[in-house]
């Protein structure tokens, strides 16, 4: 984990003082954390859980993209030549998951946004199929009901030797947190506590719209191969910007007015970004 997942995932009590701290933590977001350099695709945006606080629910319905085929993904993915950030939705729920996975590139790295709400089939498969390794954020959500089911995934996967990364969960009563801790402690996992993400930003508040110069490094991808700006004009599929069927990425700045700042998407926080607010 980076130094930038550090201090936005971290539960040190600290560093939490100093994120609740609104001023110091949309200064981090805006003029301190670095962009990676990364793509971060959303294969599918579907979800086998319902979680009340979930991201893509902020602006109520959410765009039905196409979903490319694994082999197109593969094409892509290779064609840029970039390690990648496999989020959703769940992107296990791909149908073609296991060859996304198996047909990327050896010196591209992987890393994956999982619920581990996984079929035992899948498991298997995944065990089973698998080729190349990637690094797991693997995210228990209460929603899912009891967590053995969760346990019993991870404990797969890390018997197989195939389990690499870090579990988190979203969960804001802190009596509730700490027993979650202890839980997964006896199961040898370390569990990080995230912040509520609709209480880290500012800019999802809700109480407000500005006008704003938003300017953003991000290669954000969505089903159909399309790139946008920000996931917030991604689920609303507005303003779409170059289709990677066709082309390359280009640079992954993008600078913009923007008429919505206040009602930015929770996850918009993604990549180096700084919003400089305009003259109505």
């Amino acid at each position: 984990m980076n130094f930038a997942d550090k201090f936005i995932y971290s539960s040190n009590p600290l560093v939490t003082r100093i994120r609740n701290i609104k001023f110091l933590r949309n200064l981090y977001l805006r003029y301190f954390k670095k962009f990676d350099g990364k793509i971060i695709i959303y294969p599918t945006l579907v979800c086998n859980l319902n979680c009340p606080y979930c991201v893509n629910k902020f602006h109520g319905s959410i765009h039905k993209f196409d979903t490319l085929p694994g082999e197109e993904w593969v094409k892509i993915i290779n064609k840029e030549q970039r390690d990648v950030i496999l989020t959703g939705g769940e992107p296990t729920l791909h149908k073609d998951f296991l060859k996304i996975i198996n047909g990327i590139n050896s010196g591209i790295n992987i890393k994956l946004y999982t619920n581990f709400n996984w079929t035992d089939e899948f498991l298997k498969k995944y065990i089973k199929e698998i080729k190349k390794p990637m690094t797991f954020y693997a995210s228990y959500h209460t929603s899912s009901g009891n967590p053995e089911k969760f346990f019993h995934v991870f404990d797969k996967l890390r018997a197989s030797g195939k389990f690499k990364g870090s579990v988190h969960t979203v969960c804001p009563e802190l009596g509730e947190a700490r027993r979650l801790k202890r839980l997964f402690a006896k199961k040898g996992i370390k569990l990080a506590i995230d912040d509520d993400q609709y209480h880290m930003f500012d800019g999802c508040s809700k109480k407000f719209k500005k006008k704003v110069n938003c300017a953003k490094k991000v290669f954000l991808i969505a089903p159909d191969g399309t790139r946008f700006r920000c996931v917030s004009y991604m689920l609303r599929n507005k303003q779409p910007l170059e289709d990677l069927k066709v082309s390359r990425l280009s640079n992954p700045l993008f600078s913009d007015t923007c008429y919505e700042y206040g009602y930015c998407s929770p996850c918009d926080l993604l990549g180096e970004i700084n919003i400089t607010e305009l003259k109505k």
